[in-house]
């Protein structure tokens, strides 16, 4: 079983204190593979009815924490890039707050759901 090893910031505990204290000082908190699971998986659920997630692998190696997740996505109504941009920042954002960085973060959208967005009619070229 691998974990994860998170060090505390001295504001994490309410002390109103900014800055990161001296890593000795701080000590640190394992996470298991298994609450390292859990607290992606609730970041995914924070971002709502923009991702339904299908598969989750977290891995800790050397420190370097690693995201591969398969998801589907409603179907865009904007450039795919910039859909999963966004996608990237939130998540990522969201993990952060729980876990700290993410070294890597593999996306894989298996499917659209939903209704296709309306499309305007362009005029033909005669």
């Amino acid at each position: 079983m691998s974990a994860i090893s998170v060090g505390l910031a001295a504001g994490d505990f309410g002390g109103g204190v900014s800055g990161l204290v001296e890593p000795s000082i701080r000590g640190s908190l394992v996470v298991t593979q298994r609450a390292a699971t859990a607290a992606v998986t609730g970041a995914v659920t924070q971002l709502g009815d923009c991702i339904k997630l299908n598969k989750l692998d977290v891995s800790n190696t050397d420190g370097q924490l690693v995201i591969a997740l398969t998801a589907d996505i409603p179907y865009p109504d904007q450039p795919l890039s910039v859909v999963l941009k966004q996608l990237r920042v939130d998540l990522t954002e969201n993990v952060r707050h729980v876990l700290g960085p993410i070294t890597r973060l593999d996306l894989r959208i298996s499917s659209f759901s939903g209704n296709l967005p309306a499309i305007k009619p362009t005029p033909r070229v005669q």
